[in-house]
């Protein structure tokens, strides 16, 4: 364990089931547990840093749909926060053709602002 506080999640697979199906540690979307929402949250803050950088680079691509850019910008903001130059690597390569778009704005429910904007923190963290 890395946090006294708490069990740390390293040890649980992630990814699709043999069947192609969720595993337990995804919920309904298919999403790895590991690495996203509240819990990410808490192994950046926490000092789980590992788990986070560790969940973060299990994450699949991206489906292909109106929230793709979104999702490749929250992406690109654990990597920011933990420094990960391969996913930000990763990720540049993903949100470079919608430069000059809004992330995840065709989808109606959520933006990230201006993928410009992710971009250049990118660039400037590679840098």
């Amino acid at each position: 364990m890395c946090c006294p506080t708490r069990r740390c999640r390293t040890a649980h697979p992630v990814g699709p089931s043999p069947s192609g199906g969720p595993t337990a540690q995804h919920g309904a979307s298919g999403r790895a547990a590991v690495g996203s929402g509240p819990q990410a949250r808490s192994d950046l803050r926490g000092g789980c840093r590992a788990d986070a950088g560790t969940g973060l680079r299990a994450l699949p691509e991206p489906p292909a749909d109106l929230l793709y850019e979104a999702l490749c910008c929250l992406q690109a903001a654990v990597a920011l926060e933990l420094g990960d130059r391969s996913v930000l690597t990763t990720v540049r390569a993903r949100l470079l053709p919608a430069s000059g778009q809004l992330a995840g704005a065709g989808s109606g429910l959520v933006t990230l602002g201006p993928v410009d904007h992710w971009l250049t923190a990118i660039d400037t963290a590679l840098a």
